[in-house]
């Protein structure tokens, strides 16, 4: 009876590791659905997860009924840019550092060294 309720425990873990992973890489295909021409430095982040997880930006998509449209007016990481802002200008919402404007490594940041 004992390994029988290992073997079924074992089971509900692996169909729930299975069913969060799915969550999280339709949440990521959602993203890149939702911003086909972000660009890549954003992209690569999202597609190998590093991005959002643990973040403001995280938490206020699942606050807000898990859609990326619904957090573009929001400022995730807090530093006083929007979050739809920062994704059209290839800076991070989900990383205060990362400011329109501020980083020599960003699009925005090479246009704005030769203003």
């Amino acid at each position: 009876m004992q390994k029988s309720a290992n073997v079924l425990m074992l089971m509900i873990a692996i169909i729930a590791m299975a069913t969060t992973a799915q969550a999280t890489h339709g949440f990521k295909n959602d993203w890149l659905d939702q911003y086909p021409d972000a660009c890549a430095t954003l992209t690569a982040q999202i597609n190998n997860c590093s991005a959002c997880h643990g973040t403001n930006y995280e938490q206020d998509f699942l606050d807000n009924g898990e859609s990326w449209a619904a957090i573009e007016g929001l400022d995730s990481d807090g530093d006083g840019q929007l979050n739809g802002y920062e994704i059209a200008n290839c800076t991070k919402p989900w990383d205060a550092s990362s400011l329109v404007g501020n980083d020599e490594n960003t699009w925005s940041g090479i246009k704005n060294l030769w203003r």
